[in-house]
This record gives structure tokens, sequence and C-alpha cells, in this order.
């Protein structure tokens, strides 16, 4: 039953999860094709080339990201890139789609995605050329414009049903647990999952939050009051006792002692630490012996290589992993594992000590 009532969270915000993963994979597509092409990338390979004379041509450096790329293209049938030899052709000179046509095909739900691929599809030739920037830098720039942009895509109903489901997977108990516990938030953004959470337990829980840019922690302070008076308008008064800590850190160096926290809560989040397994394993130091982690990771293969390499764009995002390595981190980690396969959807129990414990 628990499965059923996030599945249709999740189906009311997005659609049937293979179709919103899809459309969402054509929608980072488009933008990773665009850099190439508005630099000349599939003209240039009317005629075939080395990899040597693609670095040339482009500036381009062979570093892993690199040729990443140029093996996604490879895969990916449409885009015309062959292999022949030594050498690489591009059959069709522009491979990419028309923006209308996608937009107008693409699920409305969806469409915050094509604010945020935008934003992130400008730093692919940078990437390319081993000229990063980093994640903080990229939601700083051009005015604070992405992060703006990627507000709009926290604040959508997508991600409101998509937390939803995470809260709908616990059991009842695990509710009731959690009132009066102290929850670490792992990646808050501007704050509406925060206001949301808060709203949930109507106060009654004590949340640190942390994400690692620190506009985002900054707009996360000055708009949390706001988000929850939209979410919930007769929410209890805020207090200096049930008022959310919002803090700057990483969530794989986290400045907190061992066993902090009763429970831990992420969602979408893991693909933009540079070292998943490292944010698992401290996500399990500071959690207590049978603490609670929840959220949400979606991960390969319902999510394909070009959102990862999008992703990947900013230095230090590590970007989509296989859902068998997020498994298996889990349990290296202490972590007892109840997953929902494709949906990426956890409740799991930190059990670091060996213990076992029959409450939940």
């Amino acid at each position: 039953m628990r499965l059923i009532h996030a599945l249709w969270h999740i189906i009311s915000g997005a659609g049937p999860m293979w179709r919103a993963g899809r459309q969402g994979d054509i929608i980072f597509r488009f933008y990773a094709l665009k850099a190439l092409a508005d630099e000349g990338f599939f003209k240039f390979l009317k005629e075939p080339r080395t990899y040597g004379q693609i670095l040339a041509r482009f500036g381009f450096i062979d570093i892993d990201y690199t040729r990443s790329m140029i093996d996604i293209l490879l895969e990916d049938k449409d885009t015309g890139l062959v292999k022949e030899g030594e050498f690489y052709r591009a059959i069709s000179q522009n491979p990419v789609p028309d923006l209308d046509q996608l937009v107008g095909s693409t699920d409305h739900r969806l469409h915050g995605f094509l604010l945020m691929s935008e934003g992130l599809g400008q730093y692919i030739l940078p990437r390319m050329r081993q000229e990063p920037i980093s994640l903080a830098k990229t939601f700083e720039q051009d005015d604070y414009d992405f992060m703006l942009k990627f507000d709009k895509v926290l604040s959508t109903r997508l991600y409101s049903a998509m937390r939803r489901a995470c809260f709908a997977y616990l059991k009842k108990k695990d509710i009731a647990w959690l009132r009066g516990k102290h929850l670490l938030e792992i990646g808050c953004g501007s704050g509406f999952e925060t206001a949301e959470i808060w709203a949930r337990f109507d106060g009654d829980i004590k949340i640190t939050a942390i994400d690692v840019i620190p506009s985002m922690i900054k707009l996360a302070e000055e708009s949390f009051e706001k988000h929850l008076d939209e979410i919930k308008p007769d929410h209890k008064p805020i207090t200096t006792e049930n008022r959310p800590v919002f803090k700057v850190a990483s969530a794989t160096r986290m400045p907190f002692e061992d066993n902090s926290f009763d429970a831990s809560f992420w969602m979408l989040v893991l693909h933009w630490t540079p070292d998943p397994r490292k944010a698992i394993h401290e996500t399990a130091r500071v959690l207590r012996p049978d603490g609670l982690l929840f959220g949400m990771q979606v991960c390969k293969p319902m999510l394909d290589e070009y959102m990862s390499i999008v992703i990947r764009s900013n230095a230090n995002c590590y970007g989509i992993f296989w859902q068998e390595e997020y498994k298996r981190w889990m349990t290296e980690s202490g972590i007892e594992v109840d997953l929902v396969p494709v949906l990426g959807v956890l409740r799991a129990f930190n059990r670091k000590d060996g213990r076992v414990d029959t409450r939940h």
C-alpha cells in the first residue's frame, strides 16, 4: 500500500515515471547537442576527422569528460556521428531537434527542466576545454540568474509531488516517531523543501538544513517564512525553538559530530556532489544508530547519460550513477535499505553498530 501511495504521488506530479524520465532525457539532450552545434562541431565533422583534429579545432582537452561526450554521441544513433577506423564523421550537420516542437511534445509538468538544462548547457564546452566552474559559481553568475531558475524548478508541483511520495513510503509509525526529532536535510536549496517538511509536522520537528551553495542558504533563510505562508497559511507560530537552522556545508564533509541527528532526508541531490559514496558514508556517520534515512534519488537506467553529462559540466559534480552502486554504497555504510526500484524512493535505517532495531 505504501508503494501504491508513493507511485500515485509521482504520477500525479510527473506522469508515468518511464515517460517522465525519457522526456527529461530529451530536454537535456537538446541542450547538449545545441552547445556543440552552435560551435560548428557537426559541420566540422562533415569531413572525416581524427580525435586529435577534433581536440585541436575546438580547443578541447583529452579528459574523461570529453571522451564521455564523444562516446554518448556515438551511442546515440540519431546524432548521425559514426566512427570509421580512427576517423569520426557526422552524417547530419545539425542533429538538434526544433525547440518549439520539443516544448510542444513535452509534458508541461517537466518544463522546469528546460530552465535548468538551458542554464547548465552553457558550461559544457568550457568543461571540455578543462575550464569548468564550480557549482556555486554557476548559481551566482549573471546576477544569480541560474539560481532563480533552479528555485523555480524546486518550487514546482513536480518536486512537491516527489517529496510527498517520499513521505508516503514511510510507515505511519515512522511519521509519528519523527515528531520532535532532529532532522538533517541535505541539499535544502531555496528553503521551499524545508518549509514543506516543517509544515507537514507543523513545526514539531527540529530541522538543520544544509546546502553547499552560500547563495542558496542565504535565499533559504530569507524565503523560508514566505514559503511556509504559501504552503500552510494557518501554520503555528515560528519560534526560536522550531525555526530551522540553515548552514553552508558539503554533503561529503559535514561539520557535525558523530551521531548528531535522529533522521536525515535528501531528494535528488547526490548526483550534484563530487562523491556520492562519500556523502552516504558521511550521512551514516552523523546519523545516530537506528536513525531513519529517507528521500529519493533517481538513478540509471531511469535517467540517461545526457542528463549526467550536463550535470557534470560543473566542476566536482559526479553525475548520474547506477541504482546498483547506490545500494552497494548504502550497504557499505551500514545502512539497511528499503529502496523502490526505478522510482528511487528510499526508507532506510542506520545499522552501523550491527544491531537490528525491531521497533521498525
